[in-house]
């Protein structure tokens, strides 16, 4: 199961409440280490950010991090019931915010952010209750999310996984930071390595690796490059530890692996 949310901290509900409203329209601040979820009890609410909209219809669960500008309204007569954390997490998705669509099954998990804002509004002290149901909520999320978003990140994984490769065929010149990588792309370094490795089964460090040695093998074989030079069109450094690296993939070193190519040369000729 993907970790969409990932808790690094005890959260500390800071927002708990049942809100109903006419026309209603908010602009919610950014506000960091903060997450937000619930679900619309009746009517609709419209979630806007700079680059997703979502529409909640009754029933429709919701969770966001709102480190992002959030707007939220609704037209004629809603309800929403919804809790607010502070804490430190991940949030393991390109989209600021994520829906659930209303079905049978959801009761349970309504019914566990209900009591959460009952206990959070009438017996704050009741810590152990309150964390177990946060947590529950959140696996919960979690689960649901898995359901919902398996198709399009289907083809979202698909999309980035060529967008990481390309981006390094097209750097190898260069000293790859995953910040950079991830930042190409749009997401977070966290979402894009464990994207990464469950779609190849290799980590996205191995790849570049695997790649400059491939080219550092053609620079010193085709080119006749040393290999101080071939090093400054793979950008390493360090030859020393280009040596290294190389005997690790390919399990000889450098010196061995020119030898056996000039003897396969030779034979045939």
């Amino acid at each position: 199961m993907n970790s969409y949310i990932v808790i690094n901290s005890l959260p500390k509900i800071t927002v708990a409440h049942k809100f109903n409203a006419i026309d209603y329209k908010n602009d919610l601040p950014v506000l960091n280490n903060y997450l937000e979820f619930g679900y619309v009890k009746y009517g609709s609410l419209t979630c806007k950010t700079k680059n997703i909209s979502y529409t909640l219809k009754k029933g429709d669960f919701f969770i966001h991090d709102r480190s992002h500008k959030i707007s939220v309204m609704s037209s004629g007569i809603s309800e929403h019931h919804c809790v607010g954390i502070e804490c430190s997490f991940l949030f393991n998705h390109q989209k600021e915010i994520l829906k659930i669509k209303s079905s049978i099954n959801n009761s349970v998990l309504q019914n566990d952010i209900d009591e959460l804002i009952l206990l959070s509004n009438t017996d704050p002290s009741n810590s152990p209750r309150i964390n177990y149901l946060l947590f529950k909520v959140l696996y919960s999320f979690n689960e649901e999310l898995n359901k919902d978003l398996s198709d399009i990140d289907i083809n979202n994984e698909t999309m980035y996984i060529e967008k990481i490769k390309k981006y390094v065929s097209f750097n190898l010149s260069k000293k790859i930071l995953l910040n950079d990588v991830a930042k190409s792309l749009g997401i977070t370094k966290e979402y894009m390595c464990s994207l990464y490795k469950k779609s190849t089964g290799e980590t996205i460090v191995s790849f570049i690796n695997n790649q400059k040695i491939t080219m550092l093998k053609n620079l010193l074989m085709d080119k006749n490059l040393s290999l101080k030079e071939a090093c400054s069109y793979v950008g390493i450094d360090d030859p020393s530890y280009a040596s290294k690296l190389f005997k690790k993939i390919e399990s000889q070193t450098i010196n061995n692996y020119k030898l056996s190519y000039r003897n396969k040369l030779i034979e045939s000729h």
